[in-house]
């Protein structure tokens, strides 16, 4: 039938049920980019039918469309797939990492310099005046985020000061 990297799928009697709880699962950078993660699908989803959003927003259930047939699911489960890797794959802003390791801005601050924490880049924002943001690779954040004893490690940073 359809198999997806992210979704689970299953096929009722004239609708299809797309959940997302593994996506949020497997990666760290698709949950803390739920909202974008979301809407993407949705976004994808509307081309083959109508549809309709469980209450906690996880499970999408689509109707396809007279004419639509179910070879048109395939495609579009692909291109999620493809859309929701390109959203995993961008790297996370200083903001992000803060939230994904509860940790403060000075705390992220200090630990850059340390070199506890590796960035991958910078990106350059330009407004009233130029600002550089420090970048951090998504998987490497995911690997930190999910190292047993983690948390004992941000409170040991903590308490090192």
């Amino acid at each position: 039938m359809f198999s997806s990297r992210f979704l689970d799928i299953r096929e009722d009697r004239s609708s299809f049920s797309f959940c997302m709880q593994r996506c949020f699962d497997e990666s760290l950078a698709l949950r803390m980019r739920d909202s974008e993660s979301r809407r993407r699908v949705r976004q994808r989803l509307k081309s083959v039918g109508d549809i309709a959003v469980s209450p906690a927003g996880v499970t999408i259930r689509v109707a396809p469309r007279d004419g639509v047939g179910l070879s048109a699911i395939a495609p579009v489960t692909e291109q999620i797939d493809r859309d929701l890797s390109a959203i995993a794959a961008r790297t996370m802003t200083s903001h992000e990492v803060q939230e994904a390791l509860r940790i403060s801005a000075r705390e992220r601050i200090r630990w850059t310099k340390n070199n506890r924490l590796r960035t991958c880049g910078t990106i350059t924002v330009r407004r009233q005046q130029v600002v550089t943001l420090n970048t951090y690779a998504p998987d490497y954040i995911e690997r930190l985020y999910r190292r047993p004893g983690n948390h004992r490690r941000v409170a040991d940073g903590r308490s090192s000061r």
